[in-house]
């Protein structure tokens, strides 16, 4: 089943903006592709209103003649990777995060997505001649301007060129689809990964670095997400092949796609590991499809689910009782910004009387500084070994999301 148009995987687009100081790296610059954000070396100069081959993610460029004057080596910034498809040597363009500099990240940015790949047209000589012949179209003769941008911008020069789109190969039929490129993982640090906390005087004296604290629930990792239609990301989603799949009305609508992922892997099309179906009758219970649906952005919600068929049901449910989800982190899919963690809270707080299985989980403290609760990680291991019935305990930075740790609670299942 298709979930959008067909993708015109090389086009000639212009360059919109240029800012040089939004990547921690002074080799780099964030380029503006209309409303695409592409990495680029500075000194390939690259110039506002330059025209450009643009290449969308999933683009499998070969390594052929074709791109010989392509240093792929430097210009693709980091995002692709040189692989093997269709027994073809070549590129894969993906999509990538890369740390902002401090200027962008004082503006809330913490990392800024490089989501194409662009070059210079002459650098590929048989675009540059497919590029002239569609200037001398009928057509083309009598534009100017945006007119003619447009028009342009129109057409797909893949084909001319031989690039194709990649597809991720499945080794087996039966086997969920790794998860979306735009996913963000769940994983954070251990406490003992974190040395600095009572040594740096930040800790202690900048409120900057206040933390929400929760507990930390055994399960398994989960995440639902909904692409509206109108997102430039749609399009990038792997078709759904079986029509008749259980849960198809609630995954595609003409509005968006929803969707529920583990830890690893995108559950779709009746092909579920062992208890997985316990992840879409618990986002189905919850409603999460109808709530970002109506909510129409591009959002992940990202929690626990806990339950009999989750981590060896450490909290007794039942064998036949539903399980729960507990969010504990949200982010936009588009710019892979991660929501702050009270900002979270105040979702779930807000939605929760139209939709009461939406739980968050439990806050311990909505914002502390770490010295105010322990002056040592000996200290703060013992509080963590004091909760009783509960795995462990999560410190988030109030003001950045990215900065978390985790406590394992020493006593848990023993």
């Amino acid at each position: 089943m298709k979930t959008g148009v067909p993708r015109k995987m090389v086009t000639i687009r212009r360059i919109s903006s240029i800012n040089p100081h939004a990547l921690h790296s002074r080799k780099f610059c964030q380029v503006m592709v209309d409303n695409w954000s592409v990495i680029a070396r500075k000194e390939h100069g690259f110039k506002v209103n330059e025209l450009v081959a643009f290449f969308e993610p999933d683009s499998f460029i070969p390594d052929n003649e074709t791109f010989s004057l392509v240093n792929f080596t430097s210009e693709l910034g980091g995002n692709c990777s040189r692989i093997k498809f269709q027994n073809t040597d070549g590129y894969r363009v993906s999509i990538n995060r890369h740390k902002a500099s401090p200027l962008a990240a004082a503006g809330g940015k913490v990392r800024i997505m490089s989501e194409a790949f662009i070059c210079r047209i002459e650098k590929i000589p048989r675009l540059r001649a497919a590029y002239a012949a569609k200037l001398a179209e009928g057509r083309a003769k009598d534009m100017i301007g945006q007119e003619l941008d447009h028009y342009i911008r129109s057409a797909d020069f893949s084909t001319d060129i031989g690039v194709t789109k990649w597809e991720a190969a499945r080794a087996d039929a039966s086997i969920n689809p790794p998860c979306p490129f735009f996913i963000l993982g769940t994983q954070i640090n251990r406490l003992a990964n974190c040395p600095n906390l009572f040594i740096d005087a930040k800790y202690k004296t900048d409120s900057y670095y206040s933390y929400q604290q929760t507990v930390k629930k055994d399960g398994c990792s989960m995440t639902v997400y909904y692409v509206p239609a109108t997102s430039k990301y749609f399009g990038l989603l792997p078709d759904l092949c079986s029509a008749d799949w259980n849960h198809i009305s609630s995954a595609v609508s003409d509005d968006g796609r929803f969707g529920v992922c583990t830890a690893n892997t995108e559950i779709c099309e009746n092909i579920y590991h062992v208890n997985a179906e316990a992840y879409w009758r618990t986002a189905l219970r919850a409603k999460l499809h109808k709530l970002l649906r109506e909510l129409k952005q591009p959002i992940a919600i990202q929690g626990e689910l806990v339950g009999a068929k989750a981590s060896g049901n450490p909290y007794g449910y039942g064998s036949d009782s539903l399980h729960d989800f507990f969010v504990f982190g949200m982010f936009d899919v588009e710019t892979g910004e991660r929501w702050k963690p009270n900002d979270v809270v105040d979702f779930v707080k807000r939605h929760q009387q139209a939709y009461p299985q939406l739980k968050h989980v439990p806050v311990v403290n909505e914002s502390v500084m770490l010295h105010q609760l322990a002056d040592s990680h000996a200290a703060v291991q013992a509080i963590a070994d004091s909760m009783d019935g509960e795995e462990g305990l999560v410190f988030k930075c109030v003001n950045d999301a990215e900065l978390s740790f985790k406590v394992l609670n020493s006593t848990w299942r023993l």
